[in-house]
């Protein structure tokens, strides 16, 4: 073989070579961008809102037998509450409202207990603000204030209620301080009687 030959198929290797490693590098990176893409579409999916059936391991609809069986500190609360709801039950070391109707629980609430807790819903925390409520769900979002301007609490109570997603935030100060969850219909009606349009 003379030098030439030699050289050409010294040649033809190294552009074979770089040719296969042009395309492994090419699929590499394809493979780095479906992986990216995966990862964005989870994390977008993952803090996509859903429509919230429970709190602190009690479901809407659960029987009251097995709540109170998981949560046997529940006592039935004396003062006022939302009687259209059901009756109400409170377990104070939880931090937890449920209320029942027809032997099934129609809401649960959760109080947060400070404001550096990090229990939340739907990525929405404790103490978290009216606005950062408003970038979450947008345009599904109901906001309404005490009708009763003589309540002493009408300046700085607000709802944010989201029936699409089962989910009213009761926020104090502009700082989310209960969630409740309750069915789709049972929010879009809980409006008009003690809460209202914001003036």
């Amino acid at each position: 073989m003379s030098a030439n030959e030699t050289a050409e198929a010294i040649l033809i290797v190294i552009k074979r070579l770089a040719k296969w490693l042009l395309y492994g590098v090419l699929i590499i990176a394809f493979l780095i961008g479906v992986f990216i893409a995966f990862l964005e579409i989870q994390s977008h999916l993952k803090d996509r809102p859903k429509f919230v059936s429970s709190l602190k391991d009690l479901e809407l609809d659960e029987k009251f037998s097995d709540v109170l069986f998981k949560t046997p500190g529940l006592a039935l609360l004396k003062e006022p509450s939302i009687r259209e709801w059901g009756e109400a039950y409170r377990d104070k070391d939880r931090s937890v409202d449920v209320w029942v109707k027809s032997g099934r629980v129609s809401a649960i609430g959760y109080y947060c207990k400070t404001e550096s807790e990090y229990t939340s819903v739907n990525g929405v925390l404790c103490a978290a603000s009216g606005d950062s409520i408003l970038e979450k769900y947008g345009k599904h979002l109901r906001v309404q204030c005490l009708l009763n301007k003589s309540d002493p609490e009408s300046a700085s109570l607000r709802v944010y209620d989201v029936p699409k997603f089962g989910i009213r935030h009761y926020l104090v100060s502009n700082k989310v301080v209960v969630f409740v969850a309750m069915p789709t219909k049972q929010l879009e009606e809980a409006t008009g009687k003690a809460w209202g349009p914001c003036d």
